[in-house]
């Protein structure tokens, strides 16, 4: 690391570690450049911030064992239930918020939120005076051609998708409107109005940094100048990494294999999805590395061609592999693009269901399968599908280009350029591409 001359910068930032990682890469880049950087968030990440010679500083967040409490919510086909689970257990962590953002923003001289916990973060920064940055790695602002991320997607006409867009944002700010608004009063700050934080440098009106590829995500017209697109928030991982030696005897026992693999997506039918991945590997004749993840996929398996992984870095792993079979949750979605290779989507929730039709639309996906309904030869044809020449030569074509970018880089050039970080510290250098 730089010795560290620069100011303090404070990322608050929540989620499963697949949410967090991107802002681990954040926080590296601008530690590199010679900032102090704290990085707020679960118990979970403590371990990896504190190697990357990050500060940790806590927040309550407690999505694995919400997951474990609850295995099966994603299994109904309403996500109502699953939305009420979260607007209470948001309410409950968000008594701890304004006394914990309070702590790990001492002596802030720049404040970055994300996700869920980006208003604590524009909160923390309006009450002590400082520079706040929203960063996000999907698109949440209205556009004509994009579908709103959270609902599942379709072509439409642009006026409905803009509609879709307003109604879907009303929706999520209304699920988190009291919690926030709690720390606001908490932290002596009026509260946002009942129509949402949309306008305001503290606020979701203040600059953004979107952590995603312009060549995955086109931007769009309707975008204001405060957005600015940089690429994929990396953190390689593969430099220096040695493989079990199961995992690395099976790679050379024959071709690329499939990646199957569900991040930090639950379940209450894995041992049933195990199945149907091992009958569909049957049905094709190929092999696959699959990743238990947390609902334990495949761990009653016994197959000679399937290889259980536990934590395997995706920037080692997947260049390895033939194409991915995974749930399109954002940060699998980067690694999978990078590496090149085809996806077959089987989303979850959430905006893993526009993260498959965005790579489709690419020509670097098939169809998303409909996991409640997902059969052995229905996932049989999709890699078959996936594997052909047209799909792996446009797979390879878009991680090239993905690769070329520098997202931190480019991130700590933009924060630069909006005058939040020092044009001398900038230019000692940062991180590079996730490859």
């Amino acid at each position: 690391m730089e010795a560290q001359t620069g100011g303090r910068v404070i990322i608050f930032a929540a989620g499963t570690e697949g949410d967090v990682r991107p802002f681990l890469a954040l926080g590296r880049g601008l530690a590199e450049a010679g900032h102090a950087v704290v990085l707020a968030t679960g118990e979970d990440c403590a371990a990896r911030v504190r190697a990357l010679g990050l500060e940790y500083a806590p927040l309550t967040n407690n999505v694995r064992a919400l997951a474990e409490r609850y295995p099966g919510i994603l299994d109904g086909r309403l996500q109502i239930g699953m939305l009420r689970i979260v607007r209470s257990e948001m309410r409950r962590m968000a008594q701890a918020w304004p006394q914990q953002g309070m702590a790990a923003a001492r002596g802030a001289t720049l404040v970055i939120g994300s996700g869920t916990v980006a208003l604590v973060g524009a909160g923390v920064a309006e009450k002590l005076g400082v520079p706040f940055v929203v960063a996000s790695v999907q698109p949440f602002e209205p556009s004509r051609d994009l579908p709103p991320v959270m609902l599942k997607p379709a072509r439409r006409p642009g006026q409905i998708n803009l509609a879709l867009h307003h109604a879907m944002r009303a929706v999520i700010w209304q699920t988190s409107r009291m919690p926030i608004n709690s720390v606001r009063r908490d932290l002596k700050l009026p509260p946002y109005s009942w129509s949402g934080p949309w306008r305001g440098k503290y606020s979701y009106g203040a600059p953004t940094l979107y952590g995603f590829s312009r060549h995955v995500v086109p931007i769009q017209p309707e975008w204001p100048d405060r957005f600015s697109v940089l690429g994929y928030f990396c953190l390689p991982q593969a430099e220096g990494y040695v493989p079990p030696p199961e995992l690395a005897r099976f790679l050379a026992a024959g071709p690329p294999p499939v990646y199957v693999g569900f991040g930090s997506m639950v379940s209450g039918r894995a041992g049933e999805l195990g199945q149907i991945v091992v009958d569909a590997l049957g049905l094709t004749g190929g092999r696959a590395v699959m990743a238990r993840g947390w609902m334990g996929l495949g761990d009653r398996l016994a197959s000679p061609d399937i290889c259980l992984v536990n934590d395997v870095p995706h920037d080692w792993l997947l260049p390895r592999m033939a194409l991915a079979v995974h749930h399109c949750g954002v940060g699998t979605v980067a690694a999978t693009v990078q590496a090149g290779i085809p996806t077959v989507p089987v989303p979850f929730a959430a905006d893993q269901f526009f993260n498959a039709w965005q790579l489709e639309r690419l020509g670097v996906a098939v169809t998303a399968l409909d996991r409640r309904r997902l059969c052995a030869a229905a996932l049989a044809d999709a890699m078959r599908q996936a594997g052909s020449a047209a799909m792996r030569e446009r797979a390879a074509e878009l991680g090239a280009l993905t690769r070329a970018e520098d997202g931190v880089g480019a991130a700590i050039s933009q924060l630069r350029t909006w005058g939040f970080v020092d044009q001398a510290l900038h230019e000692q250098g940062v991180v590079g591409s996730c490859q």
